[in-house]
């Protein structure tokens, strides 16, 4: 026997958010639930769609490694995601590193608090300067299994080995 107030879940969501929202909602399910297919069984765990916005998708890491990766492999990622999903118009990828426990982005640090009688307080210096010489990742310090092998590789490959 039917029950007239039994309902799906598509039902309340329509009934709670207009169309065109819930055809959103309902696409970046898609897109979301597709990208671990799209980025593979080593990168998926470690990276996640967090944003769409004006054609530009954002996709968050757990490691700066894993930024790498995905970088080296973006125009086939993007190809993939245009052939998948042509109704969304995607003309890029951006990534960027997850903070551990949170959104990708920290939050910026509250200005000092001027010292009394002062006025105001000048920022110190860091105590370690950037560095401008480039960034050299040693896979063999890497603890994760998964991107150590794939940073390996990747630097093989770009070394010619």
């Amino acid at each position: 026997m039917d029950d007239f107030r039994i309902r799906t879940a598509a039902e309340l969501i329509s009934a709670l958010i207009s169309p065109k929202a819930a055809e959103a909602a309902g696409t970046w399910a898609k897109v979301t639930g597709a990208w671990p297919a799209l980025a593979g069984d080593r990168a998926a765990p470690h990276s996640r769609i967090a944003d769409i916005e004006n054609h530009v998708v954002t996709v968050e890491v757990d490691h700066p490694g894993w930024v790498q990766l995905l970088q080296f492999r973006q125009s086939r990622l993007l190809e993939e995601m245009r052939r998948k999903f042509p109704a969304l118009d995607i003309r890029a990828l951006q990534f960027r590193l997850a903070r551990r426990g949170g959104s990708a982005t920290p939050p910026e640090a509250p200005p000092p608090e001027p010292a009394p009688g002062t006025g105001s307080v000048r920022p110190e210096a860091p105590e370690n300067p950037p560095s401008s010489a480039p960034l050299r990742l040693d896979p063999d310090a890497v603890e994760d299994e998964s991107l150590r092998k794939a940073l390996s590789g990747l630097r093989d490959a770009f070394e010619g080995r």
